[in-house]
């Protein structure tokens, strides 16, 4: 019958580091560098979706210009004329289509910035606490 405490590598290994005084390990550099490279390019990543958020809204933002534009010139026109008007008749459907696909698409970048966000800064901070992980 094996006992388990008398084979634990573990131990083993935390003992042999400790007499040597040698890193045994040199995986840990390898696991820093790898790391570090993670760190790279979500940071890079990062950037780039900070960038395409800012683009995505100053678009959703355009567009909501342009459909208040539009609904307020519907809104000036004589009653008479607007009761003949017909909403499929004016441009309000493609604005409002526009306007949505803005916010669809400013939506998604904006919930990868986060993700991305989220990921480097829980990448950090194993970083700083001395732990890697791939």
């Amino acid at each position: 019958m094996l006992c388990s405490s008398s084979f634990n590598p573990k131990t083993r290994r935390q003992r042999q580091d400790r007499t040597l005084g040698v890193d045994l390990f040199p995986r840990r550099a390898f696991e820093n560098e790898i790391m570090d490279e993670k760190i790279t390019k979500l940071q890079a990543a990062t950037d780039e979706a900070e960038e395409q958020m800012k683009v995505c809204k100053e678009a959703l933002d355009m567009t909501e210009k342009q459909l208040a534009a539009a609904k307020a010139k519907y809104k000036e026109l004589p009653m008479e004329e607007q009761e003949k008007l017909q909403v499929n008749n004016t441009e309000l459907p493609e604005w409002i289509e526009t306007k949505i696909r803005a916010k669809n698409v400013y939506e998604t970048v904006e919930a990868r910035y986060n993700t991305n966000k989220r990921y480097l800064d829980a990448c950090k901070a194993k970083m700083s606490s001395g732990c890697a992980w791939l």
